[in-house]
């Protein structure tokens, strides 16, 4: 919630890949692929973009095996 805030507040880039985190923590992988999405289309940096396409493509495959 308070990252959720934040974001409100100050729409910041890493705020998105950090609510992708706090999701996928959390285990909530279908949000998680939301944010990490999100974050990819600002056009980060390509060290930022990798570690988002990384955690994206975990998040994709932990929220497909939840629905199985």
């Amino acid at each position: 919630e308070s990252l959720q805030r934040a974001y409100a507040l100050r729409p910041l880039a890493r705020i998105l890949s950090n609510l992708g985190r706090a999701h996928e923590l959390g285990g909530d992988f279908a949000t998680a692929v939301d944010y990490y999405q999100r974050f990819l289309a600002t056009n980060p940096s390509a060290e930022a973009a990798a570690v988002a396409r990384e955690a994206l493509g975990v998040a994709q495959r932990r929220a497909a095996e939840a629905a199985e």
